[in-house]
């Protein structure tokens, strides 16, 4: 489970749109920077605007392994938790995840 800077729900599903940039792109382990936007989903609760930002390194393998540190941001409203949660707000605010490690594969 995660802590999803205090919002009172433990997962989210999200789909993202990220470019990736590196400075040997041709090597078969290689740095690289990434950004995306997209939207992040609670069970039941609808979509919500989000972005990312990340560093990792790309691995050789038939496909690429990417080994990365992510950082997710998105617009949460509260105001359905109930008064007096610590994420209880009556206004959307912006609600930051960070994910030290990541393992993924791109095809």
């Amino acid at each position: 489970h995660a802590n999803w800077g205090g919002v009172g729900v433990t997962r989210f599903s999200s789909i993202l749109a990220s470019a990736i940039v590196s400075p040997f792109p041709h090597a078969r382990m290689a740095p690289y920077a990434s950004a995306g936007v997209g939207g992040y989903a609670n069970s039941g609760d609808g979509m919500r605007t989000g972005w990312s930002l990340g560093l990792g390194v790309r691995f050789p393998a038939a496909t690429h392994v990417l080994l990365e540190s992510r950082v997710h941001a998105f617009r949460w409203n509260g105001s359905d938790l109930p008064l007096g949660h610590p994420g209880y707000t009556t206004s959307d605010k912006w609600k930051y995840v960070w994910l030290p490690i990541s393992l993924g594969v791109r095809f």
